[in-house]
């Protein structure tokens, strides 16, 4: 079939719409495969679509990955060969380099392998063309970068490296040599002879590299130039980006490219171990440094270009956060023993090679926006916050601020004040030491008001204070559950989930499942410590599980990335069924009789006993809520049960210990009122719990946990009824004030965005 533009506008209107939202790679290689499959678009138009010119000055390094995905998918969406050919001729320097140097990697992780011997012989006649076009002195590459010989030379060295990489790749290798055609091996020998000899001038380590990697590999050994001491270089070489450094601003920019900040993850952990083990000190910090900054920067002018700036400024913030507090932190945990004129030096070019609008635009403040690392009346500089930590975390001298970007406004004190000794500015101090702030939390009166405190910090501590802080929240989740101190743990847990900024910022120290693993082992292991009071139980419980459910959707968590949850797990049957009702014929005896119990003491004159509190465990009962709703409207609606006596059961659930459950019965909303014949009994239940007419105060803080998890589903099915009944689609019931319910929904809504 014939690839039309229509189908070319389709395939780049899938890009720009994956790459604004920052969609991953693996998801984007299924949208386009599928995108594929219907218009059978071709090699040529996808590459084409793939390699335009992006609308900023540099790459998006999102793009770069697609384009490897792509190229590397089993089966591939395009040929490595085709990708060359149009890199070659379409596409701009930087992409060319930065996808060369990732694919590279790709090709020598054998992540790509060669599928039939004719994709090799693709493979060789494409790469024979383009690197006799690098060995040539009037090379289509010197008029493609304006005569700039050093760009031409970073393209050479990448290439260099793309084709070492492809000689180690073993089903290539093997392929290469088993292939009867012997003219095509002589002229992609030809072509290494002149590259090689034109590489050595430049980059001769490398040369040596690439002739030692052909040799070793390839049957093309035994004409393979040796190279010779070069010709004397007048001229100094510039420096140019090395494939190392591609790779790191990949994987750097990647950490905040998912649903979910990866900060804190084992392979981010796993990838710093490997930087400062394979590069010298001055080389890791500068790289480091200087691809987070450049990874901020793609963020920020994300969300200049973004009319739906939630995601991309929630992206800002943990970028800053990451910069100021966590990688000077870094840098003390790996490189603590290098000298203070190491980090200057490393740190100068990074820090000086921000262009000043791009600098004016990372030092822009929204208005509402907390500062999360000091409050200073000097002009806010990024620079000089990470410098300042950097002086905190004693790698830096408190003059040498001015020293890596020069003096400025602020130059008499910088606005650190105390600071400079590492001395909290505000009235409320953390103790030192993670075990510290655990004691004076356990030892406090007032451990509420302790626990506020500590969780305040999160937010505007500057970076010693910070990871304390949210290492003791930890420490203190952990200690309360080994304990079984089930209220103050409920405490902590309803403080943190309250607090979207104090969510964000531990992912940008910990990893998610590190904190959610021990809370759900505490709820799968439940048991009754007050067998006297059922209704704390109920409520320590409840909030807990909040908690959890928090992190989850906030963070659009896996449930198989969750651990080894085995099929009794109640938070693996909460997460995965949350709002499925069972009908009571598929309920099993125990199970009937528990609801029949609730139904009666919700809807009828008994009320809830201890005795049926004490029948029915807390995870028991959350599973059961969503069919709880289903009987009890399914009774309203066959006059077996009237809405005032339906009204008065729901005020039990406004009850701190049943408070936690409406999440389910808002899920089981919204996933089955439009399977309903009449709306007019659920959407007053909806009313009802969304707005109810009062609460006792200690359960408003609940309450708004409740919303905030469960009001995107519920939303967006409100405004279609609504919309379909202002076209007399639906009958509206008068009894139910949707815009009211919308309103107060709304202020949640960005709660479950992605970030």
């Amino acid at each position: 079939m014939t690839t039309t533009d229509a189908d070319r506008v389709t395939v780049a209107k899938l890009i720009g719409l994956c790459l604004r939202r920052r969609v991953p790679p693996d998801d984007f290689v299924v949208l386009l495969r599928e995108l594929v499959a219907q218009n059978s678009t071709e090699d040529s138009s996808i590459c084409h679509d793939l390699l335009q010119p992006p609308l900023t000055t540099f790459t998006d390094p999102l793009l770069v990955r697609y384009i490897v995905s792509a190229s590397t998918a089993n089966p591939p969406l395009i040929s490595l060969s085709s990708l060359l050919l149009s890199l070659e001729v379409s596409a701009n320097p930087e992409t060319l380099t930065d996808v060369l140097g990732s694919l590279a990697s790709a090709v020598s992780s054998n992540t790509w392998t060669p599928s039939r011997a004719g994709v090799v012989s693709d493979l060789v006649s494409v790469l024979s063309r383009l690197l006799t076009q690098l060995a040539s002195n009037n090379s289509v590459y010197l008029s493609m970068n304006n005569g700039d010989q050093s760009a031409v030379e970073l393209i050479r060295d990448v290439t260099a490296e793309f084709t070492i990489a492809l000689s180690s790749n073993s089903e290539f290798a093997k392929m290469f040599n088993a292939a009867a055609n012997k003219d095509q091996q002589n002229e992609f020998q030809t072509a290494l002879e002149m590259f090689i000899n034109h590489l050595h001038i430049t980059n001769q380590p490398l040369a040596e590299k690439l002739s030692a990697a052909i040799s070793s590999n390839l049957n093309i050994t035994s004409s393979l130039p040796t190279p010779t001491a070069p010709a004397l270089v007048t001229q100094e070489v510039p420096a140019a980006r090395t494939k190392g450094q591609v790779e790191k601003l990949e994987w750097v920019e990647s950490l905040l490219s998912g649903p979910r900040p990866q900060f804190g993850s084992a392979d981010f952990a796993t990838r710093l171990t490997a930087l400062f083990t394979t590069e010298s000190g001055d080389v890791a910090i500068s790289s480091l440094t200087s691809s987070s900054l450049d990874a901020l920067s793609h963020c920020a002018l994300s969300q200049e270009s973004n009319s739906s700036t939630y995601r991309e400024s929630s992206r800002v913030k943990l970028w800053k956060a990451f910069i100021i507090n966590r990688l000077p932190l870094i840098f003390k945990n790996h490189l603590s023993e290098l000298p203070s004129a190491t980090f200057e030096y490393a740190l100068r070019k990074p820090l000086l090679s921000i262009d000043e609008s791009t600098l004016a635009l990372l030092n822009r403040q929204d208005e509402n926006e907390i500062d999360m690392m000091f409050s200073t009346a000097t002009p806010y500089d990024i620079r000089r916050e990470f410098l300042k930590s950097m002086v905190k975390c004693g790698l830096i001298e408190p003059n040498a601020i001015d020293r890596v970007v020069g003096g400025g406004p602020a130059n008499e004190n910088d606005g650190m004040g105390q600071d400079m000794t590492g001395e909290e500015t505000s009235a409320e101090k953390l103790p030192g030491s993670v075990e510290l702030i655990m004691e004076m939390v356990n030892n406090s009166y007032d451990s509420e008001g302790a626990i506020k405190m500590v969780v305040g910090q999160v937010v505007e501590a500057d970076c010693l204070t910070q990871h304390l802080a949210i290492d003791a929240i930890i420490s203190l989740l952990e200690s309360w559950i080994e304990q079984r101190e089930t209220y103050r743990l409920r405490i902590l847990a309803q403080e943190v989930a309250h607090d979207t900024q104090v969510m964000n910022l531990m992912l940008v120290y910990r990893d998610p499942y590190e904190i959610l693993k021990p809370l759900i082992t505490c709820l799968d292991t439940w048991l009754y410590e007050d067998e006297t009071n059922f209704q704390d139980n109920y409520t320590d419980f409840g909030v807990i599980l909040l908690f959890i459910c928090a992190f989850y959707y906030h963070f659009k968590l896996d449930i198989r990335e969750l651990g080894e949850l085995g099929e009794h797990s109640f938070v693996r049957k909460y997460l995965t069924s949350s709002g499925a009702a069972q009908p009571a014929e598929m309920l099993n005896e125990e199970n009937l009789d528990l609801l029949g119990g609730w139904i009666t003491a919700l809807f009828d004159t008994n009320g809830i006993s201890d005795e049926l509190m004490k029948s029915c465990t807390p995870m028991a009962y959350s599973l059961l809520v969503p069919t709880i709703f289903y009987q009890a409207v399914t009774a309203c609606n066959r006059n077996f049960l009237d809405m005032d006596t339906l009204k008065g059961g729901l005020e039990y659930f406004f009850q701190p210990f049943l408070l936690a459950s409406i999440v389910g019965a808002l899920h089981w909303l919204s996933h089955h009122l439009w399977t309903l014949r009449d709306i007019s009994v659920p959407l007053q239940i909806l009313q009802a719990l969304v707005m109810p007419p009062s609460l006792p105060d200690e359960a408003v803080p609940i309450h708004k946990l409740v919303l905030r998890i469960g009001s995107a589903p519920v939303y967006h099915n409100i405004q279609e009824i609504m919309s379909k009944g202002n076209s007399g689609g639906v009958v509206l019931p008068d009894s139910v004030d949707l815009v009211g319910v919308i309103k107060v929904l709304t202020p949640h809504l960005d709660f479950r965005k992605e970030l």
